[in-house]
């Protein structure tokens, strides 16, 4: 970091003009600031560091503002620690049915879908950051209120959480499964099941137990989780390809039974989402953009790569080694296919086990945030919508005035008459924060006189906690596998959160730039062909669900 002083204003960081109006490239060479006065300023992504108030006045599509700013003392994740916290957000438990994807596509579509997946996860994630730097905001739904205002907001906020929520459905049923056979491992007794069961107390135990961890409102207690997670998934994955290779070297017919392609275009359309969703981390990615130091394009998409790179060929040798162990037999979760009292894949079991077990917090947390803030952004929302309706009435009563006083006076016409005009800024450079609501007013009246202001938010904190966690257990022990769960979120919100949303935003903030820009041109493409697949995926979801 240099030892000159930079001068940032407000919550923004320098940013500055990729090119000026005339089209002059200032990126290889820095023309000095006017006025500096012998102060310098570090350059960020090859720009030219400048103050706020003349950016203001320049291109405002040259603009990137970051938040926290670029020399923040907030930002303290290095690139090595950014990767592995991205990997560990997208190396979940859907990567248990990945062996399942692969048994019906077969190893050739396959391995094209995740190779496919993984392209546009990357891609997804870039302009996403892309998005949040050119409207200068640090969350996903900050980015939505900036880019297509309020109601947007709204409506993807209630998707996030409902997409969070399946996966703490997902993760449950996992856990039970998980822990279940470790439990007949250790025991020689297998539970029982059923909303009474064994299996059932077995998982609420497990919640009790994480429950604390639950309750928190920062997730820095788990900051090492994400180490674990990567960890046990990788002595899980070569667990499994040990016990493949064992099969593969047992069965004389091994390549017979094994499938290439499938040529049921069904089957296609089940496997898709299962690999999309396991490549999902759109919800975390502005997170680790905003914790990243020196956050310049290129460490951006170093640790965006880097991750997606990683992830995919643990996920590609994690499927294909479940698939090759149990082929034609592949369950939603391939640990359900091996012995409970198998020694090699136990230790593999007990690590992941721990690693979904942390993670139910992790998932918690911004699921609670987002719950609370839906009532938050709806009240925003109406609030917004009164006040641009008394300004159009006032409006419209004031040229109602104007006419009639012309109409009385028409001398007095041409001399002009001041109206102060409020001006509405589309993309909500000047809008006010949601946060800025608190919960308080939108909650009765009556209760907030009654109860301390601080006695009242442990009660809206734990309540929420309680009444989220509580739901999803309830639907964890009603769901019958967790393929069910994962094809609901996976064929369309995480569609949305993850791909359509991402390239939407994207094209309304670049797409107006002249000539042929690869980004927008890709930007179509994938939202195109996501709209399309969650379109068809849900359809085919639903009929399964019901029909078959």
């Amino acid at each position: 970091m240099s030892s000159q002083p930079a001068i940032h204003s407000h919550s923004y960081s320098s940013a500055v003009p990729e090119t000026d109006l005339k089209g002059t490239d200032h990126s290889a060479t820095p023309p000095p600031l006017d006025g500096s006065a012998g102060l310098s300023f570090q350059a960020l992504t090859r720009r030219l560091s400048s103050f706020r108030g003349a950016l203001l006045s320049t291109h405002r599509a040259s603009l990137e503002l970051l938040v926290p700013c670029a020399d923040s003392s907030l930002r303290k994740t290095s690139r090595m620690a950014a990767t592995v916290n991205l990997v560990a957000t997208i190396a979940g438990g859907g990567v248990l049915s990945l062996p399942l994807a692969f048994r019906r596509t077969g190893i050739l579509v396959g391995s094209l879908m995740v190779v496919l997946a993984a392209v546009m996860s990357n891609f997804s994630l870039y302009i996403l950051c892309c998005c949040a730097r050119r409207t200068g905001v640090s969350t996903y739904g900050e980015v939505a209120r900036r880019v297509f205002g309020r109601k947007t907001e709204c409506g993807v906020t209630i998707v996030l959480f409902t997409l969070l929520a399946f996966f703490l459905v997902a993760y449950m049923v996992l856990v039970r499964d998980i822990w279940s056979t470790v439990y007949t491992f250790a025991t020689g007794r297998t539970l029982s099941v059923g909303p009474a069961g064994g299996e059932t107390v077995l998982l609420v135990g497990v919640v009790a137990m994480v429950s604390p961890f639950m309750l928190q409102r920062s997730l820095h207690p788990l900051r090492y989780n994400c180490y674990i997670s990567f960890a046990s998934i990788s002595v899980l994955c070569v667990s499994i390809i040990y016990r493949a290779f064992q099969r593969g070297a047992m069965t004389e017919d091994f390549w017979d039974k094994v499938l290439w392609y499938t040529t049921d275009y069904r089957d296609v359309l089940f496997a898709l989402p299962l690999f999309v969703l396991s490549f999902l981390a759109t919800y975390n990615m502005l997170s680790v953009h905003c914790a990243l130091v020196h956050p310049t394009r290129r460490r951006v998409r170093e640790v965006i790569g880097g991750s997606i790179g990683s992830c995919c060929i643990l996920f590609y040798a994690f499927g294909i080694g479940g698939y090759c162990y149990a082929l034609d037999h592949t369950l939603d979760n391939i640990l359900l296919n091996f012995d409970p009292h198998d020694k090699v894949i136990i230790l593999g079991k007990i690590s992941f086990g721990i690693s979904l077990t942390l993670a139910m917090p992790l998932v918690v947390l911004p699921a609670r945030e987002c719950f609370l803030m839906i009532p938050v952004q709806v009240q925003a929302w109406i609030n917004e919508t009164r006040e641009c309706q008394t300004t159009l009435l006032h409006s419209q009563e004031r040229a109602r005035l104007l006419s009639s006083t012309r109409a009385r006076h028409p001398s007095s016409s041409s001399m002009g008459t001041a109206v102060s005009v409020t001006s509405f800024d589309s993309e909500g450079a000047f809008d006010h924060d949601a946060s800025s609501l608190s919960l308080g007013k939108v909650i009765a009246k009556p209760v907030i006189e009654t109860v301390d202001p601080d006695t009242l938010e442990q009660i809206i904190h734990m309540g929420s906690t309680l009444l989220v966690v509580a739901t999803c257990l309830v639907a964890a022990v009603a769901a019958p596998r967790v393929a069910v769960v994962w094809s609901i979120c996976g064929s369309s919100l995480a569609f949305v959160i993850g791909f359509i949303f991402p390239a939407a935003a994207y094209i309304r903030l670049r797409g107006k730039r002249k000539g042929m820009n690869p980004r927008i041109v890709g930007a179509w493409c994938m939202l195109v062909f996501s709209i399309l697949s969650a379109i068809i995926c849900t359809f085919l979801t639903i009929y399964n669900l019901f029909y078959t």
